[in-house]
Parts: C-alpha cells; sequence; structure tokens
C-alpha cells in the first residue's frame, strides 16, 4: 500500500486553501475601508470642533452668526416644532436633488460663487457660507478645506433664540472610491448665550 495524498486530494485541499485566502482577502479589504473612513471622521470631528469653538467665540452679532434664512433653517424644517425628532441634524442634501451645498472648484479652497454647486440648499436654510458675505470673513473658519488628499466641506445654520442662537455645524466629505457620490457627515451642536 502507497502512502501518500492522491491527486484529487491536493486539489480539494488546494480549493479550500484559496477559498480561504479569498475570504482572509476580502476581510482585510472591509477593514482597512472602514479604517479610512474611521481616520476621516476623527478629521472631521476635529475640524468641526476647531469651527464651532471659534464661532462659538465670536461677539454675539457678528457676521458669521447671522440667520440668514430665519424662517427656514436646516436645523428645524418645520418652524416652532421642538428639537428631535424633527430636527433632520447632518441632511447635506436638503432637497434631494443629489447635489450638496459646496464643492470644491478643484483649488482646496472657499473662493464664493464658484464653489456653491447647489444654491437652493440655502434657501432649504444652510445659513453658512452665504455668497453674499465677503470671502474673508471666512478666512478663520475655511469652508473648504483639504486634509491629507481629503476634502472637506462646512457648512452651518444659526437659529434665533430668545438671548441666545443655535449653531448647528455639518462638516462633510466624499470617501474616495464611493461609486453613489453621496456624502458622509458628522455634525455638531452648540448654543451660544448673549
Amino acid at each position: 500500500m502507497k502512502k501518500g495524498f492522491t491527486l484529487i486530494e491536493l486539489m480539494l485541499s488546494l480549493a479550500m486553501l484559496g477559498f480561504i485566502l479569498m475570504a482572509l482577502t476580502h476581510a482585510t479589504v472591509v477593514v482597512m475601508k472602514h479604517n479610512s473612513y474611521i481616520e476621516h471622521k476623527k478629521i472631521a470631528l476635529e475640524l468641526g470642533q476647531g469651527a464651532i469653538d471659534y464661532l462659538a467665540s465670536l461677539p454675539f452679532n457678528h457676521v458669521l452668526l447671522r440667520d440668514i434664512q430665519p424662517n427656514n433653517t436646516f436645523i428645524n424644517v418645520f418652524p416652532n416644532a421642538p428639537c428631535p425628532p424633527s430636527t433632520p441634524y447632518g441632511i447635506t442634501d436638503l432637497n434631494n436633488n443629489q447635489q450638496v451645498y459646496l464643492v470644491d472648484n478643484g483649488n482646496g479652497q472657499y473662493n464664493g460663487n464658484a464653489d456653491v454647486l447647489d444654491i437652493g440648499e440655502a434657501n432649504k436654510g444652510v445659513d453658512h457660507p452665504d455668497t453674499a458675505i465677503p470671502v474673508t470673513s471666512y478666512n478663520n473658519i475655511a469652508p473648504i478645506q483639504m486634509v491629507r488628499n481629503l476634502t472637506y466641506y462646512k457648512i452651518w445654520g444659526i437659529r434665533d433664540l430668545p438671548d441666545a442662537k443655535e449653531i448647528v455645524l455639518v462638516v462633510y466629505w466624499f470617501e474616495l472610491n464611493n461609486p453613489q457620490n453621496i456624502p458622509y457627515h458628522i455634525t455638531l451642536r452648540t448654543v451660544k448665550r448673549k
């Protein structure tokens, strides 16, 4: 009796090894994509926290704290409705037309009209950035900012309250290799008292 493996046994074991390697490769790719997303979200949170801290430090009547759409704000699409669940924090495409408010025109900076893709979003309540305000007013907050070859966009809405302002800031970005071109986002909220 001969000892050893038959050709069929070798082929079956190679096929099983191939399936295992394919599964491990797929798992590795999924983990790498998730790690990339987590890193991008961390950067977005840092950018958003810096921006909202800056906004909160401004004088109460500063131009960047104006409620430009006073009766229609993305902070609360239903006037006089209570906060959550009616508050759509984080929505980046308010009129659902597959366009967002800011898109980089290739220079990685906000420079007014050239970067605004969907001006209709402003009518839905995105207060800032606003094309009527000089671009230099936005220099310290950078509505469009490139970090590690990825562009992040900052929009915010203001709601005037008695003796306070509610500020909701959304930072969004587009992951690379995102065939649906859907923005990922984080949302931060604060209240500035008089």
